[in-house]
């Protein structure tokens, strides 16, 4: 920006100064200003005054003679105040009329006349300026305005030195400008800017002028040397606008070119201060009177020549940085003084991309300055790529350069707003772009504010540059004003409640000094159809006060707590449909972020089920926005259970990558993503149907029920105790609950969900209270042998319990005292008992292989027992209409039985493969789950027993219960293995079966051998597969037998000339043969012996696979290790090989080992992957990526760790039981389920998480 006087030097007389001022601009002139023609045009038929240019048909002549594109060379002002489009030396000046013509004087004036021609003409010209200025209704006022005042300026300096000088200056340019604003012109904001600024020096002027006693003459020295300075302004603000009228006709008539070469920038449109995006993620004003403070202070910075370029306005989250910024924006695009805003967020990916801001500016500033377009049209003209260059050059090309060309024609005081820097992905990039404007800021003329939170790399670089930059940190302010500014917009925002000072003063109290508490506020209250209630719960909060931003906490656990609250009470309109279809395709994994951070996922699971909820009961709805809700509660469900939920960011990392393909999350989310574990392959399918959730109580398990809300889980226990769990993500409630002194055998929850009963082999049955896992009666005693099975009645006033006694005993549950019983007729244990939904019946099945009816009022058999099992009867249930019966038995069969007759309702259901443990019916009758020492839940239709969904496998011991949720999309199994699983058990859902098990099983041996591309495997099941992984996935193939080959791991060279052996100390050593030498030094490396090992093709490479689960390669030549160890195998490795082209290595752990085979490419790995941090440690420590990549490693509980045991990535249990986990280098795993097919790519782990996503 060019240096302006504002202290000028002292002359005698008025016009001194004003002469010697033009004197200077006319003995030393500025270099000229070139401003591009895409085309020739024709000239305008008017006379044009003071603008001049070659004849057409010598311009037309010169075009086709030069390559170059035409140009308009604004020269100069001369001493006549013109600017001409091409040098002509003898450039005639207007003719001014005299003094006594008529066009020399104002018709409404009746002062005496003006005697000089010079200030005659000049009055004449203003005249002109004031009648016909036409659009530009600021330059005509201030035309009147000058006017008015011109009898004392014209009087005051009569007599004076160079008065001719100044008229004539004033003359030229007013009669360029007013025959230039004849023409059609395009009403830029540059010009309204030059305008208004016009304006308010002639305004000061003529207060100037009235100070007086007279009111038309100057009052004091002070006020003429104020005047003179004006006078020389409005000449600088004349010639502005006269550079920026000359183009405008080019710019009109190349409207078409110039666009074109501009939307080649690629700008970010929604970008701006008040883009449609704006009203999306909630961008608003400060409420009228707020931040006075702040906005005074930037004011003050743009006006003040003196104050550095660049202002950083900062400040932590929710201080008003966004709001301050955008109510900045607006006041300076009334004042016409925004050249440009970039308001980054990261709702868009454009609108984080560092990249993006610098063309933004350039596209948006060529809109508001004609000529600034035209010199950035030129120069795109010879770079059309400078938009995708790198910052600097993007600077240099796009901002520096043209403004450089055309500075004496900007307003002066343009800003440009950058808002949340912080936001953007590129945290290198922001630094970057720092650099660059502190570097070049002050040589363009422009103001820059910068707005960010107070990130290290933002404070960094702002620190650095502190002496070249204001700054205002808003978390600093004090904290009255602050409060101050809250009372003020939560009055306002609150205005239609009627709410109270006290209970603004408390919400004021709340918000501390966090302008986002208190719009978060306003917002959540008033978005309800009872706002009255919501700020009710919101007022109650009582957060710990001395917890880092828990005021903010509360408000957000208020919101989500009552959100689905609310919706329960509203009615289904296809807005409230479309909002939640939005949501759910939308905002999901943002939404679970709110709620990982608020250590709340839970909520999260109980509010889409209450969704589900609502939906179900409100009539018919489509079934996309169904499925949606479920995969969205699916995918909740799977992260609240895991032990990722430890950590944000492992929604994307650790969740994302498992997610089962066919969900909508997965369909709606993946393609936003980049850096993250891709994954293909059949094990990949095989997890449709895994497990939701796994929860490892720590015991066994004998029993689960699920409460009939869906909130709890309770789980009897081979430890002696009951377990109480949070159903949405198995964390217990409480202790568990102590009391018996054997295994717990049964649970059930009373109707109610108040009471859980619960069955011990101590022959004993007690009651607690399922809230706080408290006793609520003495133990119900009389059984003489284990308590297998209890159940309450559907009214909740009685337990029933099955003993191996034999008998079967009917309670008060209040009390334990014994209201029937016992029951005999079974001639052996009662494995299992039920009431019927109507409660007039119980049900008992037994090891006498039979299934009875008991009448509850007098304990009466009501059949015969009901026979046809072959075998013990382990489980009985009732449908919901009582109708029938379901029973599993140790006969591998499900039978169902009509409670009128005792007949078998169809035939068997038959599928599992040993016996069945436990069978549950769905909530509507239509399914039975079941589970069986086979290790599997399956899932069947009750009309036909055809399996629905299933077998889900996941369990390693026999499972022995199961039961149903309460909207029955989900089963709860209960196993041997100490876990409890939870299945989404939709129709079609089933792991595909693996037709090579028994061979991955029993592996002895692998081979690379021809391509590459094929691998081979030996088993002890007699088999050879091939693997054909050409096509970038595995092809598998049994051979036949007579092609069969012996696979043998070869120790030796082709030649046989060397053999490769283990010393003691697992080092490696190499001999030749020939000559009995060692052909080296011991090799160190294997912790472990080296249990197989082969040579390259060519002799050169040795690898080994060891004891210590590692394989590495082996430089002979340079006895040196050249790759590895590379880490996946649970087990010692019993067989390596090598491709011939030696970029791959395969190698197997055997039968005895962890029964998987590894194809490991040598060349490339997981590359690039950032620093990390560890949740379960400190969250701020990083690390250096070559740790991050070093000595990975699974543990049991499924997180994979480096050898700084950060935490990198969680793998869920159905993949990290047959350890299937991605390790570098790894590119295939066969394992005995299926095959997992790891792609090459970078990672984006650790501190880099927040980059994986991108918007659409």
């Amino acid at each position: 920006m060019p240096p302006k006087d504002r202290h000028p030097n002292s002359k005698k007389g008025f016009l001194s100064p004003v002469r010697n001022f033009f004197r200077r601009s006319s003995s030393n002139p500025s270099p000229p200003v070139t401003l591009p023609h895409p085309a020739p045009h024709k000239s305008s038929s008017r006379a044009e005054v003071e603008i001049h240019r070659p004849d057409e048909a010598s311009r037309e002549a010169e075009l086709a003679q030069s390559s170059e594109e035409p140009s308009v060379v604004l020269q100069p002002v001369s001493a006549s105040g013109a600017i001409s489009a091409a040098p002509e030396p003898n450039n005639p000046q207007p003719e001014l009329p005299p003094a006594d013509t008529p066009a020399a004087l104002d018709p409404v004036e009746t002062t005496p006349a003006i005697t000089n021609p010079i200030w005659a003409g000049l009055k004449t010209t203003l005249q002109g300026l004031r009648d016909n200025s036409g659009v530009f209704s600021h330059l005509s006022l201030a035309a009147g305005i000058l006017l008015e005042c011109f009898d004392g300026v014209e009087t005051a300096a009569r007599n004076r030195e160079d008065y001719d000088d100044l008229g004539q200056e004033l003359a030229a340019l007013s009669g360029s400008l007013a025959e230039l604003v004849k023409a059609p012109t395009p009403l830029t904001k540059s010009i309204s800017s030059v305008e208004i600024e016009i304006k308010l020096q002639t305004k000061e002027i003529k207060d100037r002028m009235t100070r007086g006693p007279t009111g038309r003459f100057l009052a004091a020295k002070e006020d003429e040397d104020d005047i003179l300075r004006r006078y020389q302004r409005i000449q600088s603000l004349f010639r502005q606008l006269q550079a920026n009228l000359s183009v405008s006709a080019w710019s009109i008539t190349n409207e078409h070119l110039v666009n074109t070469r501009l939307e080649g920038l690629h700008p970010v449109k929604q970008a701006t201060y008040d883009s449609t995006l704006s009203s999306v993620v909630n961008r608003r004003m400060c409420t009228e009177g707020t931040r006075e403070r702040v906005l005074s202070d930037l004011d003050e910075w743009v006006d003040a020549i003196e104050k550095p370029a660049v202002y950083w306005m900062n400040g932590m989250a929710g201080t008003g940085k966004t709001t301050i910024a955008c109510t900045f924006s607006g006041r300076l695009e009334g004042k016409e003084k925004l050249a440009a805003s970039f308001f980054c967020t990261r709702t868009t990916a454009d609108c984080r991309d560092v990249s993006r801001i610098i063309p933004t500016i350039a596209y948006q500033l060529a809109r508001y300055s004609i000529p600034f377009q035209s010199a950035l049209y030129e120069i795109l003209g010879k770079e059309p790529d400078a938009g995708s260059k790198n910052t600097q050059k993007q600077f240099e090309r796009l901002l520096r350069d043209p403004l450089q060309k055309v500075k004496d024609a900007m307003p002066d005081n343009l800003v440009v707003v950058i808002d949340a820097l912080d936001e953007c992905d590129d945290h290198g990039g922001v630094e970057e772009m720092l650099d660059i404007l502190f570097q070049y800021a002050p040589a363009i003329p422009l103001k820059i504010l910068v707005t960010s939170r107070p990130e290290p790399e933002i404070h960094k670089r702002m620190t650095a540059y502190s002496q070249s930059h204001s700054a205002v940190h808003l978390h600093d302010i004090e904290s009255s004003l602050v409060q101050a500014d809250i009372s003020l917009y939560l009055k306002e925002g609150l205005a239609s409640l009627s709410v109270s000072p006290t209970q603004i003063s408390q919400l004021v109290d709340q918000s501390g000094s966090l302008f986002i508490y208190a719009a978060t506020l306003v917002r959540y209250i008033k978005s309800g159809s009872n706002p009255k209630s919501r700020l009710a719960s919101v007022l109650s909060m009582t957060p710990e006060a001395t917890r880092r931003h828990a005021q903010i906490d509360a408000l957000y656990t208020a919101v989500l707590t009552y959100k689905t609250g609310h919706l329960a009470l509203a009615s289904k309109t296809d807005t409230l449909l479309k909002m939640l279809e939005e949501f759910l395709s939308e905002r999901l994994l943002f939404w679970a972020e709110v709620l990982s951070l608020k250590r709340d996922v839970p909520t999260g699971v109980e509010t889409l089920l209450k969704a589900k909820r609502w939906l179900n009961k409100t009539g018919p709805t489509a079934s996309e926005l169904v499925v949606l809700l479920e995969d969205a509660r699916n995918f909740v469900t799977g992260f609240a259970s895991s032990p990722a939920s430890q950590s944000t960011p492992h929604i994307y990392i650790s969740c994302l990558p498992f997610c089962p393909r066919s969900s909508s999350v997965y369909k709606n989310y993946w393609k936003r993503t980049r850096g993250l574990l891709q994954l293909e392959g059949s094990l990949m399918g095989r997890r449709e149907g895994a497990a939701l959730a796994t929860w490892n109580v720590g015991s066994d398990v004998n029993s689960v029920a699920w409460s009939p809300d869906g909130t709890k889980v309770a789980v009897g226990c081979g430890d002696h105790t009951v377990r109480i769990l949070n159903a949405h993500n198995g964390m217990p409630l409480f202790e568990p609950l102590k009391g018996h002194t054997d295994d717990v055998l049964s649970v059930a929850f009373s109707p109610d969900g108040k009471l859980v009963a619960s069955g011990s082999a101590d022959r004993t049955i007690r009651v607690w209270n399922a809230h706080n896992g408290t006793p609520v009666s003495d133990p119900f005693e009389g059984h003489t042998d284990y308590v297998v099975s209890v159940s309450f009645s559907p009214d909740g006033m009685y337990i029933v319990s099955g003993s191996s006694d034999g008998t079967i005993r009917i309670w008060n549950a209040s009390d334990g005292t014994l209201f029937k019983g016992p029951l005999e007729g079974h001639t052996s244990f009662v494995n299992s008992v039920a009431f019927s939904p109507d409660g007039t019946l119980i049900a008992s099945a037994s090891y006498d292989c039979t299934v009875r009816l008991w009448n509850l009022q007098d304990g009466t058999p009501v059949a015969s027992p009901f026979q046809g099992h072959t075998h013990y009867v382990y489980s009985v249930a009732f449908t919901p209409d009582g109708t029938r019966l379901v029973s599993g038995s140790g006969d591998y069969t499900i039978c169902m039985w009509n409670i009128s007759d005792g007949s078998l309702v169809t035939s068997p259901f038959r599928g599992h493969t040993n016996q069945v443990l436990s069978v549950a019916v769905s909530p509507d009758g239509t399914r039975v789950a079941s589970s069986s020492s086979d290790r599997t839940v399956r899932v069947w239709s009750i009309d036909d027993g055809t399996l629905a969904a299933g077998p889900f496998v996941g369990h390693t011991e026999r499972i022995y219960s199961v039961a149903y949720s309460t909207d029955g999309t989900r089963v709860i199994s209960g196993s041997y293995d100490r876990t409890v699983r939870v299945w989404n058990v939709r129709d079609g859902l089933s792991i595909p079966f693996a037709p090579f098990e028994n061979h991955i099983t029993q592996l002895t041996s692998v081979s690379l051998p021809g391509s590459g591309t094929r691998i081979l495997s030996n088993s002890d099941d007699r088999t050879i597969w091939a693997w054909d992984i050409s096509h970038g996935q595995v092809v598998a193939s049994p051979l036949p037998v007579e092609q069969a080959i012996h696979l043998n791991t070869v120790h030796s060279l082709p030649t046989g000339s060397h053999i490769a052996f283990s010393t003691p100390d697992c080092r490696l050593q190499v001999m030749d043969l020939t000559t009995d030498s060692l052909l080296a030094d011991t090799l160190p490396g294997h912790t472990g012996s080296i249990t197989s090992s082969v040579y390259s093709a060519d002799g050169s490479l040795l690898v080994t696979g060891s004891a210590d689960r590692t394989i590495r390669i082996w430089d002979l030549q340079r006895a040196i290790l050249a790759a590895g160890p590379f880490r996946g195998h649970h087990g010692k490795v019993t067989s390596v090989g090598i491709s011939p082209d030696s970029l791959r290595v395969v190698s197997c752990s055997g039968a005895y080992e962890d029964k998987t085979i590894r194809i490991w490419n040598v060349a490339n790995a997981l590359r690039n992957i950032a620093p990390l941090h560890n949740p379960s440690t400190d969250p701020s420590s990083t690390h250096s990526q070559t740790h991050a990549f070093e000595g990975w490693g699974l543990q049991d509980d499924g997180w994979v760790t480096n050898s700084s045991s950060e935490l990198l990535f969680w793998i869920p249990l159905d993949l990290a039981t047959i350890h299937a986990w991605p390790s570098p280098h790894a590119e295939f795993i066969i394992t005995k389920d299926g095959v997992l097919h790891i792609l090459q790519q970078e990672l984006r782990l650790g501190d880099q998480w927040s980059r994986c996503y991108v918007s659409d």
